[in-house]
């Protein structure tokens, strides 16, 4: 998806809901964060590697994600008040995102009990990780096990 689209669609959409006196830019945000939403800025960011690896389906959720957050309060996080405008803004209500995410491989390689990959570039062997898709929390049914791209 082409950069230039992805602002336009997004500008668009922070219009849409008001959000007039918003910036909106791309930046290299760790590989998970997919999008950010600084409300002191009055900013929200996509992950620019995140946009040109995907298709629009999942960026536009991302954008829209980050909107319901520019429309509520810093308090509200990823709880009740946050859900509803989700809805109300078209996003799918949910902290991590649901569609199947293409990302940078990176050295690391994550594999949960599902099958679902993540990828990145520092592992830290002290530190148990578990699938972020399948559980909200912490959870040791879907630890992720860790394998060495390089290898």
């Amino acid at each position: 998806m082409q950069l230039e689209k992805v602002k336009i669609l997004a500008q668009q959409l922070m219009l849409q809901w008001g959000l007039v006196e918003w910036k909106f830019e791309f930046t290299k945000l760790r590989p998970n964060a997919l999008g950010t939403c600084y409300y002191k800025e009055k900013k929200i960011v996509l992950n620019e590697e995140f946009v040109l690896l995907n298709d629009i389906t999942p960026i536009e959720d991302v954008i829209k994600h980050e909107i319901a957050h520019a429309l509520c309060e810093p308090k509200d996080k990823h709880g009740p008040k946050w859900k509803q405008m989700c809805l109300k803004v078209g996003a799918i209500p949910n902290t991590c995102n649901t569609f199947e995410i293409v990302q940078k491989e990176e050295r690391w390689k994550g594999v949960c009990p599902n099958g679902h990959i993540f990828y990145k570039k520092i592992h830290r062997t002290k530190k148990w990780q578990s699938c972020s898709k399948c559980a909200k929390k912490f959870n040791y049914d879907y630890i992720l096990i860790w394998e060495d791209t390089k290898k």
